[in-house]
């Protein structure tokens, strides 16, 4: 209709930042999950940066499960990419403080596509 204009609000991306190592397997769908502390996500578009690479990978989250990193099992660390939980948890505190209580208490399991 003349005179009425319309108003389209397009929201930022949602960004998820990989080790450059996992490009290799997310980029064909082999890793699907990824465990992560106080980055909350939700369903729909999101960004995917590895390492320093400018150029993301378009993709979905597709679930976000929230769940005490205590419970965190060794299917959930295999389906991220790593042999164990011991090494995913080992992962996690090379780039975080020390896992403290608080950090076993929650942490989110993003599934995408």
């Amino acid at each position: 209709m003349p005179g009425r204009r319309l108003s389209v609000s397009v929201e930022p991306a949602q960004t998820l930042h990989f080790h450059p190592d996992d490009r290799a397997a997310v980029q064909p769908g082999e890793k699907r999950t990824i465990i992560r502390w106080q980055e909350p996500s939700q369903p729909g578009p999101v960004e995917l940066y590895f390492g320093d690479d400018p150029q993301p990978l378009a993709a979905q989250i597709t679930q976000v499960e929230p769940f005490p990193l205590a419970a965190l099992t060794e299917a959930q660390a295999q389906a991220d990419g790593f042999a164990d939980r011991a090494e995913l948890l080992a992962r996690l505190r090379s780039f975080t403080i020390p896992i403290c209580r608080r950090m076993l208490r929650s942490a989110w399991c993003i599934s995408v596509c």
